[in-house]
C-alpha cells in the first residue's frame, strides 16, 4: 500500500515539471454549459446502452434481437440529434 502511494507521488512530482500552461489557455472554450452538455450526453448514452444490453438478456433470441435494437437505437439517436424535427 505504501509502495503504491510512493509510486503515485513520484509520478505526480515528476509530472509537475512537464506541464505547459500555454496548453490550458482555452480551458473551457464553450463555458460551463458546454461541459455540462457534454457530460449529460455521455451519461444518457451510457444509461441508454446499459438499459438496452440489460433488457436484451430477457428476450427469446438475444443474439439477433440485440443487434437490431442497437441499430434502431443509434439510428433514432442520429435522426433526432442531427435532423431536429
Amino acid at each position: 500500500m505504501i509502495l503504491k502511494i510512493l509510486i503515485l507521488l513520484f509520478f505526480v512530482f515528476v509530472g509537475i515539471f512537464h506541464i505547459k500552461l500555454q496548453n490550458y489557455k482555452p480551458f473551457m472554450p464553450n463555458g460551463f454549459s458546454g461541459t455540462l452538455t457534454g457530460a449529460g450526453l455521455i451519461f444518457f448514452a451510457y444509461i441508454g446502452f446499459d438499459a438496452i444490453s440489460t433488457l436484451s438478456e430477457e428476450t427469446k433470441n438475444p443474439k439477433n434481437i440485440y443487434q437490431l435494437v442497437l441499430f434502431y437505437h443509434f439510428n433514432s439517436f442520429c435522426f433526432n440529434r442531427y435532423i431536429k424535427l
